[in-house]
This record gives C-alpha cells, structure tokens and sequence, in this order.
C-alpha cells in the first residue's frame, strides 16, 4: 500500500494545529532495518509530529492527530495509554500503538507502529533531568520501561490478530526520541520476550538525547539517529560525562559551509515556509562570536564604556560556526562541574558531583519553568529576558566583570546573590507569576546551587578565555533555541530525500 496525503501537528504559539505533508509506502519495512531509508526517515518524523499533542482547542483529545494518521494508513486497533491524554506527571510517558497486516502467504507479517507524545512536557522535564550516578540516565530508564511494558501488554492483547512474523516501527523527537531509542534497545536486546527479530525492527529517533554510557555507543545499527550540529538538545546529556546514543548517527544535517548546504538551503526555506515556521529563517545564519579584549586590537567596536584610561572593553563579533561553538561550550560546562565545588577528576567524577551537589537544583526549576503552563512559562521568560538585557548596561556589565575577574570567591559571592535576589524579586512582583512566600523561599535555596554553578563558569570564562563562552551563548541565544524546531528538521529531511 502506499499512501500520500497531510497530517497535523501541534503548533504551541496558536490554538490551533498545523498541517505537513507526508508519503508512506508499506514496501519500505520489506527490507532490512539495517539499511538507513531516507524516505522512511522523513515519514518517521511526520508520525513523530502527528504524536504531539493537538494544540486545537475544540479537539477531541490529545492524540487525535496521531490517530487520524494512523488510521489513513490502515492500521487497526489503535490505542493510546492514560498517560497521553492526562496533565503530564514526573514520570509519565504519552503512548500510541497500532498494527497492521502486510504482504501474504509465507511474506505475510504484521507490522506495529509505535510513538510517544513528544512535546508538552509539563512536569515531566523534571525526570529528565534525573542522571543518576551511572549507567543509563535513571530518569530516563525508569520512564522508558513504561513504554516496554506498554509494548508487551499490545502485543499479548493482539496476539491472536498478529502474524508470527512481526516487525517493529518506532520513532520519537527530542524527548520521545530518546524513548524510541530505549524502546529499540530493549526489543532488539530481548528477542525471546517480544519475539521479534532485529532486522525488523526500524527506530528512526530525531534529535535525542543521550542517556546511554559510552560503552553502548553506536552498538544497535537498526536506530538510525538524525541530528541537527547546530543543536544542543543532542548534546545533552555531557559526552564528557560518559553519554551516547546506543544507534548509530547516520543523518546530520549538513555544516553551513558545505555544499551540500548552500545546495539545498533553498528548498529548506521553502520548506519552512510550507510548514508553518517561516520565522525561523532568519535564524538560519547570523551566529556571532563575542568576547571582551584588550584596546590595542583597533577593528572591534568599542562597547559602550571608556575607564578613561589605555585600557578600555571591547566586543569581538565575528562570524563563526554554531556548531563548532556549541561543542566546545558543552565541554566546558560539563567539564567545569566538579571544579565549581573544588573537586578534581574526570568524567565519573563530574557525573557524581551533578548527582550529588546539583540534580536536585535541576530537576526543581526544570518542573517549575518548563513544566509550568504556558502562559505562566512565557512570563517567566519574558522577565528573565529582560533581566539579561540589564547586563547589557555598561555598568553593571563592568561591576560583574570586576568582580568576577579579580575577587575571586568572595566576587562570586556577591554575584550570585545579586542575580539570585533580582530574579526572586521580579518573580514575586509580577502579578502574573506572583510567588507566594514560601515558593520564593524554595527558589532561592534551591536556584542557588544552579546559579552558583553558572557564575563560576563566567568567571572561569573571564579570567582565561575573555568571556568567550558565556558572550557567544547569550549573544545567540534565541538562534540557539530555534536549532531545535522539529519544523526546521523536518525541512532538511524532505530537502535531502533525494
């Protein structure tokens, strides 16, 4: 059977769902799932999409969008966990599953599909957040195991409709996708529980992160992971703390500076556009270089503020590669963990210091920021926006890059507090917000470990790289962040199907 037609999926900046085109062919799951297919590619990240919960007002229920996709494509016996479609808890995982039957006589096999609700998170942020000391990533393996079990009860429950023969299709973006990972690991790794073999079980995971240790990477050649350079979702968590993906990376999209890029880099505009997210386009290109230096170099800008004396801070603004900076901001961050608490060692230790000293600061302000209602979380960002621009001000710029640079512990301190007392401050003003006594209390003593971690990584990052990394990340952010738009990867893989 093949198939062409549209899907919807959510878009959260309107009440309501946009629509993306797809093309399916049952042919494609005749073969072996070893060999990377671009055309089922793109079709798993429109299932993928189609999985997001419906931003329509007047919809249904949740996952009306995935099961309408399902159901155009002939499969049967669709259904879809409690979870999906209930306030998302820390631990809770959105499911839907279908079969269907292809082919005939001794070719005849039945074929189940299988995605998560990959986005509107809500409070399950706060258990991805969950490391743990070693081993797979403990929030993410707790998790993942309710959609195994999810698996093996649709199985047991269809399995007089099921052939003796079945394959396998998972996909999952972001979050999810690092679920159909697991979710293919653990088939893959259990044959005689689900009975199906590895060859025909296709995963097709799009910008997940990593929850595996390093010595599974790239092990599981039936997941084929896609990855965007440019964003930082996969780069999550550290490399350097001992993560990977389990499949192989087999889809990057291209550098900038390739020709391959520059080749399709029309198309995937076009793209955009047809899919909703043509605002995104002008974040494709712009990337900045920032950092303060010394006034004998005389091209760069002054900014903004002269001591008066030969000495004076400037801003380097260059143009540069996201991707190449993202890598080397990350290995910074991750590796400068343990040595904001005075310990020294290599990735196990900074894994167990993060377990330690500031899993529970993440986790806390991943529930209450990304895990609060919309329209709570984009005051909050409003306020936190326009509290960075207040660095922005030659003065209190200067004031942190004093004490940051040349009091040491005690510089810290100060800013910390500084940061940490404006930010509760504006919390609790805002009548949007408005955070009672008690939840500005938590937040102070429990944002302090986070802040205090950042702070001294700016410090480190003044004193011997010119503030390079921290100037770079808050220069770009906002282009940052729009690296990771399942609307931009889904541009790029219809852009590089041929």
């Amino acid at each position: 059977m093949k198939k062409e037609g549209n899907f919807f999926f959510e878009n959260y900046t309107e009440e309501k769902d946009s629509e993306g085109h797809y093309f399916y062919d049952d042919a494609w799951f005749d073969v072996s799932s070893f060999v990377l297919n671009k055309k089922l590619r793109t079709m798993s990240l429109c299932f993928s999409m189609a999985s997001f919960p419906s931003a329509d007002k007047d919809a249904e229920r949740a996952s009306i969008n995935a099961e309408k996709l399902l159901s155009e494509l002939s499969f049967s016996d669709i259904e879809v966990n409690d979870d999906f479609l209930k306030e998302p808890e820390v631990f809770s995982l959105g499911l839907i599953a279908a079969q269907k039957s292809i082919g005939s006589g001794k070719d005849k096999y039945s074929l189940i599909a299988m995605n998560f609700r990959g986005a509107s998170y809500g409070l399950e942020w706060k258990s991805n957040t969950l490391l743990g000391e070693n081993g797979i990533a403990e929030g993410f393996e707790k998790t993942g195991e309710v959609a195994v079990s999810f698996l093996k009860s649709y199985i047991k429950k269809h399995s007089t409709k099921l052939s003796k023969r079945l394959k396998l299709w998972v996909s999952g973006y972001s979050r999810a996708a690092a679920f159909a990972e697991y979710v293919g690991v653990r088939t893959t790794e259990d044959r005689e529980n689900f009975g199906i073999s590895p060859e025909d079980i296709f995963v097709y995971p799009f910008e997940s992160p990593m929850l595996f240790p390093k010595e599974m990477s790239g092990r599981f050649k039936n997941i084929h992971n896609t990855v965007n350079p440019k964003d930082m979702v996969p780069m999550l968590a550290p490399s350097v703390w001992g993560f990977s993906n389990a499949g192989v990376i087999d889809t990057r999209i291209p550098s900038e500076g390739s020709e391959e890029y520059q080749r399709i880099l029309p198309i995937v505009k076009e793209n955009l556009s047809k899919n909703g997210a043509p605002e995104i386009i002008d974040q494709l290109s712009g990337f900045t270089l920032h950092c303060i230096i010394g006034s004998d170099v005389k091209p760069f800008k002054e900014l903004s503020f002269n001591p008066g004396n030969k000495r004076a801070f400037f801003e380097k603004a260059l143009s540069f590669d996201q991707a190449s900076f993202l890598r080397a901001y990350m290995r910074f961050m991750a590796s400068n963990l343990s040595a904001s608490k005075g310990v020294n060692g290599g990735p196990d230790t900074c894994r167990k210091t993060y377990y330690s000293l500031y899993q529970e600061s993440f986790s806390f302000l991943s529930g209450a920021y990304l895990g609060a209602p919309l329209k709570r979380k984009l005051k909050i960002r409003q306020n936190l926006l326009e509290l960075s621009k207040l660095l922005e001000i030659p003065a209190v710029k200067i004031k942190f890059y004093l004490h940051l640079r040349f009091l040491g512990e005690r510089g810290r301190s100060y800013v910390e507090h500084e940061i940490l007392d404006t930010v509760t401050e504006r919390l609790v003003n805002d009548p949007d917000i408005a955070l009672k006594k008690d939840e500005a209390e938590r937040l102070q003593k429990l944002a302090h470990p986070l802040i205090h971690y950042f702070v001294y990584c700016a410090s480190i990052d003044i004193r011997y790289y010119r503030f390079f990394f921290t100037g770079t990340f808050l220069n770009n952010m906002l282009r940052v962040l729009a690296m990771h738009a399942p609307e931009l990867s889904l541009s790029f893989m219809e852009a590089m199907e041929e």
